[in-house]
């Protein structure tokens, strides 16, 4: 199964703020301009994990911050070295069985 066929498969699980960055993340041609027709906090968040996969340091941090609230600090010291990719990953598959897939993949 390649990136396309994951991503693909689990759209429907994934978060959608997060599937411009998932794809960017997986080697898949994406681009910020998918983020616009999203809302506002929403449009937010995918542009932050769009730019974190592309290497900006403000992003990356944002995301991290994204993921110790969803995970909570006991949980989050497991996954706090993970780079800018596998946090896009994790954060845009955690409501999903999509995270399994992905772990697969890498």
């Amino acid at each position: 199964m390649n990136s396309r066929e994951i991503v693909n498969a689990f759209n429907d699980d994934t978060r959608s703020w997060f599937l411009p960055a998932l794809k960017l993340a997986l080697g898949i041609e994406a681009s910020v301009k998918e983020c616009s027709p999203l809302m506002d906090g929403d449009k937010l968040k995918c542009v932050v994990a769009f730019e974190a996969v592309k290497g900006d340091s403000r992003a990356i941090k944002m995301l991290k911050e994204w993921l110790m609230n969803e995970l909570g600090s006991e949980l989050y010291k497991f996954v706090e070295d993970l780079d800018e990719k596998s946090l896009v990953q994790l954060l845009a598959s955690i409501p999903s069985n999509a995270c399994l897939a992905f772990m697969f993949y890498n």
